[in-house]
């Protein structure tokens, strides 16, 4: 039979582990949810950017710097909507993760 002083000390160190187990589940699972936040709001940004980019690229005119502005205007707006899905596939991994 155990002594009170080791059915103590085996009930603290339960509640310990206990405590240690669902303390980082906890911080996981907050860490996770703050991530995918963040991703989310990266892929408005980078979604709101090609958009901006996309508009500008339409909006040239036809002299040989405007087509060149429009060029770069579209290959940052195609940046811009990788970036977003990145960030789209990343956000749904953090969210599927807990």
């Amino acid at each position: 039979m155990l002594t009170f002083r080791v059915r103590s000390f085996v009930i603290l160190l339960g509640f310990s582990a206990f405590a240690l187990v669902y303390m980082a589940v906890g911080i996981r699972w907050h860490v996770y949810r703050a991530r995918a936040g963040e991703y989310a709001q990266k892929e408005v940004e980078h979604t709101f950017k090609a958009a901006d980019y996309a508009r500008a690229a339409r909006s040239s005119d036809y002299s040989d710097e405007g087509l060149a502005r429009a060029a770069e205007c579209r290959r940052l707006a195609a940046l811009h909507e990788k970036a977003a899905l990145e960030c789209t596939r990343l956000r749904e991994f953090y969210e599927a993760a807990w």
